[in-house]
């Protein structure tokens, strides 16, 4: 599951008045996830990924220009999709880091601490 939200804001004077313009982008996206492990050792797992599930986003405007006008944009199919390679490496028995590459569906990198039991 991850949830974002981009957003720019910026100020125009259009005949001597100025306007505050704001736009944002929140996404949400949960999906279940499935690796096959093509690499293991005691210390290295390197693995593809595939997820699937449910995605939503929608493009937000706010202004006080009264004369601004915009129609909502969000995605008429709620499904996010996600493809990614990764590997983790363990220093011993249950501590290691990992570190994942992938498309669509979530950020470009993903990286962190990993604990078996």
């Amino acid at each position: 599951m991850n949830y974002t939200n981009s957003s720019v804001s910026w100020n125009e004077t259009n005949s001597g008045e100025t306007y505050d313009y704001k736009a944002s982008v929140p996404r949400l996206r949960v999906m279940g996830k499935f690796n096959f492990h093509f690499t293991k050792s005691d210390n290295f797992d390197a693995y593809a990924a595939f997820g699937a599930g449910y995605g939503s986003f929608k493009l937000v405007t706010e202004t006080n220009d009264p004369n601004y006008i915009f129609t909502e944009i969000s995605n008429p199919i709620p499904v996010s999709i996600r493809f990614a390679v990764g590997a983790r490496y363990f220093f011993n028995d249950n501590l290691g880091l990992n570190l994942e590459f992938g498309v669509f569906g979530g950020a470009l990198i993903n990286g962190g601490i990993s604990y078996k039991i």
